[in-house]
């Protein structure tokens, strides 16, 4: 499944710090969770130029999209780079 190799791509979110630590717009507060036994690591961000991050981002709001997730579940479809 695509998900599980775009977080073993992100190394499953173990140690990452993605948020951009500017001031910008509240985007809303993303979380990345990976679980496996005996392992549990989570990243919280608004927003991150990491874009395989992004893209994770994407990928995942597209998939829950698809399997008719609730519509509040989306992620912001513009982002300002500007502070």
């Amino acid at each position: 499944m695509k998900i599980f190799e775009l977080a073993g791509q992100l190394k499953q979110f173990k140690g990452l710090d993605l948020d951009v630590h500017r001031k910008i717009a509240n985007l809303g507060e993303k979380t990345f969770r990976w679980e496996a036994p005996g392992e549990s690591y989570e990243v919280k961000f608004n927003y991150t130029l990491n874009t395989q991050a992004q893209h994770t981002g994407d990928t995942v709001c597209a998939d829950l999209r698809g399997i008719g997730a609730p519509a509040g579940i989306d992620r912001p479809a513009q982002q300002a780079h500007e502070v």
